[in-house]
């Protein structure tokens, strides 16, 4: 995968073969403000996927520290499922989920309110980014 971008808080990969792109969240987003560094870089992160508009989108949130801040789920929640999913029309979403029990907390928040406004977009949760690779790429509808 080529690097896209890389900034203090995260870095975009993509595969243009594959039309898959990833978003690796770095441990830096503990040092973010609440809430306006944490949507300042996922309005930042959102604009970089945008410019690719991949089919396949895997979210690498293993670093990330994320807070558990109902505000900031519920922004976060809204921004992925009804912005960036919709304008991106990706057909399948991958996470590779982190090991810090606050954050998987927060991320299952967020996560199982953006399923419900988009289900149609296979979703899949896992421990290592390979697995997730691999089920983003064993996609037979395409």
């Amino acid at each position: 995968m080529e690097k896209i971008k890389d900034t203090q808080y995260y870095t975009v990969y993509y595969d243009r073969d594959n039309e898959l792109a990833e978003i690796a969240w770095k441990q830096t987003t503990e040092e973010l403000e609440v809430p306006d560094g944490f949507k300042e870089q996922i309005e930042s992160a959102h604009r970089d996927l945008l410019d690719i508009k991949p089919k396949y989108l895997l979210h690498n949130v293993k670093n990330a520290v994320f807070p558990f801040n109902p505000d900031v789920i519920q922004w976060i929640a809204e921004k992925i499922s009804k912005d960036l999913l919709v304008k991106l029309n990706v057909k399948r979403l991958a996470y590779v989920l982190s090991e810090d029990d606050i954050s998987k907390l927060s991320l299952s928040l967020i996560l199982s309110k953006g399923a419900t406004v988009n289900p149609n977009i296979a979703r899949s949760f896992h421990d290592e980014r390979d697995k997730a690779i691999n089920w983003l790429l064993s996609d037979t509808s395409s």
